[in-house]
């Protein structure tokens, strides 16, 4: 059987949703990514952050399509991300 709780508070995530800073940056801003598979997970969150498919706000939507990121590889585990507009 399958106890029904009510009005037990939620949990805070145990981290951020936004990881990565993209919607904070300027352009001319970047910041370097390290790790395994660092390239994998930043531009996935770069794509999946830009797309705005969860965001209902039309406003930020438009906002997000605005900006322009530039990735490369700068050796071994290591990944710099750029705002170019």
């Amino acid at each position: 059987m399958i106890l029904i709780e009510r009005n037990i508070p939620i949990p805070e995530p145990k981290h951020s949703r936004n990881r990565y800073p993209f919607g904070k940056m300027k352009v001319g801003d970047s910041f370097v990514c390290n790790g395994d598979h660092a390239t994998i997970r930043v531009r996935g969150a770069l794509f999946s952050w830009h797309s705005g498919k969860m965001i209902t706000d039309k406003k930020e939507k438009k906002r997000r399509k605005a900006m322009r990121f530039i990735t490369r590889q700068l050796g071994g585990n290591s990944i710099g991300v750029w705002r170019i507009k």
